[in-house]
């Protein structure tokens, strides 16, 4: 095996190339996944949601976005180090939540789904 590589939240990984040590013919190559981001902890309060999301190695930023029907909202970006982010001033209902690391220009998968109540 050649050139076999972990796949990061970041980029995609390779299984390698397997070869025939007398022949040299190519037996198998698999290029694997992203990891998926993990689903954050969230909680919904009167008008608001507070997100949790676990830290990334190598992430600069995390992405949350949000909707409640319709088209996601634009992306609230925050740093590295604050590993919560509150959105503020939300109307009563059911919302659907998602979170992704920045890394520069790359970014993670979204992560699943989160629902939540909004009071």
């Amino acid at each position: 095996t050649k050139n076999a590589k972990a796949a990061t939240y970041f980029e995609v990984g390779s299984t390698g190339i397997r070869t025939c040590k007398v022949c040299g013919q190519v037996l198998s190559k698999k290029a694997i996944a992203k990891k998926t981001y993990t689903a954050p902890s969230i909680t919904g309060g009167k008008k608001k949601i507070t997100v949790k999301y676990k830290a990334v190695s190598g992430a600069t930023g995390f992405e949350v976005r949000y909707k409640i029907k319709g088209s996601w909202k634009p992306a609230k970006y925050t740093t590295k180090k604050a590993k919560t982010i509150a959105i503020k001033k939300l109307k009563k209902g059911k919302y659907q939540v998602q979170v992704r690391a920045v890394k520069g220009k790359e970014k993670t998968n979204w992560s699943k789904v989160k629902k939540i109540t909004v009071k």
